[in-house]
């Protein structure tokens, strides 16, 4: 993945790297007179988590605004999630998203539209 300075502690890995046969992330300690033999080690863990059953009804009834409930269940594997953020966008993709709430805890499972959105 990289190298990093002594004052460094943390190496960002790109997203979308594909697995693969890769099951470890490896650090060794490394000087101008040689590198670590022996590696610290950490087995990765490659998890997906995704929110189900999305729903919105629209309460607000102007034409051209928006306001109501966004609900979801829960993903089936919750020990890696630490919130959950809704957004607005015009398409399934997030093209032009917009930030409709502040993180919301674990097993909350709805985000209000504020009326007149």
């Amino acid at each position: 993945v990289g190298s990093a300075s002594l004052d460094t502690s943390a190496l960002f890995v790109s997203t979308d790297i594909a697995l693969g046969s890769i099951a470890h992330v490896l650090v060794y300690t490394s000087s101008t007179l040689a590198e670590q033999t022996t590696p610290v080690t950490s087995g990765v863990a490659d998890v997906v988590a995704s929110a189900s059953a999305v729903a919105f009804v629209d309460l607000d009834l102007d034409a051209n605004q928006l306001g109501g409930a966004i609900t979801w269940n829960d993903p089936a594997a919750t020990s890696r999630i630490t919130h959950y953020v809704a957004y607005l966008a015009s398409d399934g993709i997030g093209t032009s998203r917009v930030r409709i709430n502040d993180e919301l805890a674990l097993g909350t499972n709805a985000a209000y539209v504020p009326a007149d959105f």
